[in-house]
């Protein structure tokens, strides 16, 4: 009894241990602080940390016990109840395209993800699966242990992984068999079910791993078709527009609190009286810069949706000749019969690793005999024509010679955007006559030959028929696309990417003008306290116009258009 009254009460173990073995006294005060230390672990990871955090479950989702008729168990079944609702489902997709290949990536994500490989890796074996280590396993069916198949597997734990919560990848054999076999044994288990299109992304978004212009920005990448759209995709997903949103953001956050400092304490609290004009001169200098974006090129939608160009000019002169030539393949009919396209026919190119989209279009003439369905499609390639980047007007150099009407009747049309093309070329040089007459046309300084060489509008000689030309024309357009393109850096890291680059939706257009009307109706308030509710009010609809670009102010309607365009598994 002396001995056990010598040492804390905590020792018991060891004093029963000692009576079943040789420990002697003197071990047992050797270990008796590592021992103590040990308890003391068990004892707050154990006992004290579950039993907390089961209060605080209960404080924060149990229902007031007033309004249930039921006892102390219920009220805690129903708080059970919620808490397993309020955890996202575990959710599986496949990664890869569907069909055969080499490899098959089975995406796993949720809270079930560790529980299910374990099933689906089935062994007596005693299995390390630790995180981000690629290995070896059988994977059979849990159900029948059936072989399903050899394939390498990797776990990633919460927070370190792609959606932020545990996630895990299979690297099968790509036979639709397997695939197919794996998916009904992931179906079977009951534990997890098939991922909605960019349910994966919208985790990761939702758990804070990527804010919305990333999102937007990894779509980009996936649906990129040129380098320079890579680029520019690669650009914003690393953050590049994102860190120059909140800069913004934080500027007006920073003007924002002063001002509503200044609003509820500006008597007390010892507030400069200069607040005002600083928050008023921080707005300006973002003004201006939000400004130069919003009246600027659309370059970064452009690099995303193509570089639009119009083919346009009289019916007959070779438009839909020159469109096949371009695409390398027949896209649109030509026949001799006039008017044979009237609606619009586009086909994406890529020139110098740039997205074009050319367009041909209806003749455009003027004729009493022209039909309804003609007239229509003469409407759309004038309204085609104004919305086009690039326009090229094609006419018949050998047939037609109403060049000087096509610049009377359409003057709007003839703007440093324009490329004038004399088709039909090889016919012109196999008629002595007709070339003649051309060396006239061209040395006559009153001709619309000449207007056009005034207005610096380029005219280039093709054939369609032969080729020739055509190298000479591309290269003519390629110029024209990087006078659009002019402010792109995207290979200098030395300097910083032009925002007009890194702005590739219409929807970051849209709230950047909604952000610069707001920061513009603060401008014009009074600078005096009298007008500083209302100028405050602005401040934050900016604000929230900004957020709303990185998701900082989201609506459901939002991002369900956002994460609806991703494919099933990212």
């Amino acid at each position: 009894m002396q001995a056990e009254m010598r040492y804390p009460k905590q020792l018991w173990p060891l004093w029963v241990l000692s009576s079943c073995c040789s420990l002697s006294r003197r071990d047992l005060i050797c270990h008796r602080d590592h021992y103590l230390k040990r308890l003391s672990v068990i004892r707050r990871n154990y006992i004290l940390a579950p039993w907390k955090r089961k209060r605080r479950l209960l404080s924060r989702d149990l229902l007031p016990t007033c309004h249930l008729n039921t006892g102390r168990k219920e009220s805690v079944q129903v708080c059970n109840e919620k808490s397993n609702a309020d955890i996202p489902e575990t959710i599986f997709a496949l990664s890869t395209p569907p069909g055969r290949a080499a490899l098959a990536v089975i995406r796993v994500s949720g809270t079930q993800s560790l529980p299910l490989l374990r099933r689906l890796s089935k062994s007596n074996e005693t299995i390390d699966f630790s995180p981000r280590k690629l290995i070896r396993r059988r994977i059979v069916d849990p159900c029948t242990g059936a072989h399903l198949d050899d394939a390498m597997v990797t776990y990633f734990r919460s927070p370190k992984s792609y959606t932020g919560e545990d996630m895990l990848e299979l690297y099968l054999h790509g036979s639709p068999a397997v695939v197919s076999s794996v998916f009904k044994a992931l179906e079977d288990s009951k534990l997890a079910r098939l991922a909605q299109p960019g349910e994966f992304t919208r985790r990761a978004f939702e758990n804070g791993k990527m804010d919305l212009v990333k999102v937007e920005a990894l779509a980009d990448l996936i649906h990129s078709e040129t380098p320079l759209q890579v680029q520019q995709a690669l650009k914003n997903l690393d953050g590049a527009l994102s860190k120059r949103l909140y800069a913004w953001r934080e500027k007006l956050m920073t003007a924002l609190a002063h001002l509503e400092a200044l609003l509820d304490y500006g008597e007390e609290a010892e507030i400069p009286d200069n607040i005002f004009e600083r928050a008023f001169s921080s707005c300006e200098q973002m003004k201006a810069e939000i400004r130069q974006v919003v009246e600027g090129k659309s370059i970064g939608e452009m690099v995303r949706d193509g570089i639009q160009v119009a083919i346009i000019g009289s019916p007959n002169a070779g438009k839909s000749s020159l469109l096949n030539t371009l695409a390398g393949r027949d896209v649109a009919i030509v026949t001799s019969i006039p008017g044979t396209t009237r609606d619009i026919v586009q086909v994406p190119l890529q020139l110098n690793g740039v997205k074009v989209i050319c367009s041909d279009t209806a003749g455009i003439r003027e004729n009493e005999d022209v039909d309804i369905v003609e007239q229509e499609g003469i409407r759309r390639a004038l309204e085609k024509a104004s919305d086009a980047n690039i326009k090229i007007i094609v006419q018949d150099a050998y047939n037609d010679h109403s060049g000087d009407k096509i610049l009377e009747k359409f003057p709007s049309l003839l703007d440093q955007n324009v490329i004038f093309v004399l088709n039909k070329w090889d016919l012109i040089e196999s008629d002595p006559a007709e070339s003649q007459r051309m060396e006239q046309l061209f040395h006559d300084r009153n001709s619309w030959f000449n207007t056009l060489v005034k207005r610096n509008i380029p005219v280039v000689k093709i054939s369609c028929k032969t080729g020739d030309g055509i190298p000479q024309l591309v290269e003519t357009l390629h110029s024209f696309i990087s006078k659009w393109l002019e402010r792109v850096q995207f290979q200098d890291e030395r300097e910083e990417t032009a925002i007009e680059m890194l702005i590739s939706r219409e929807r970051h257009r849209n709230c950047l003008k909604e952000t610069l009307a707001a920061l513009e109706r603060f401008g014009e308030f009074p600078k005096s306290p009298d007008s500083i509710v209302l100028a405050t009010e602005e401040l934050r609809q900016a604000l929230n116009e900004l957020g709303k670009m990185t998701g900082h102010v989201e609506t459901e309607q939002l991002l369900d258009v956002i994460f609806r365009d991703f494919c099933v598994g990212k």
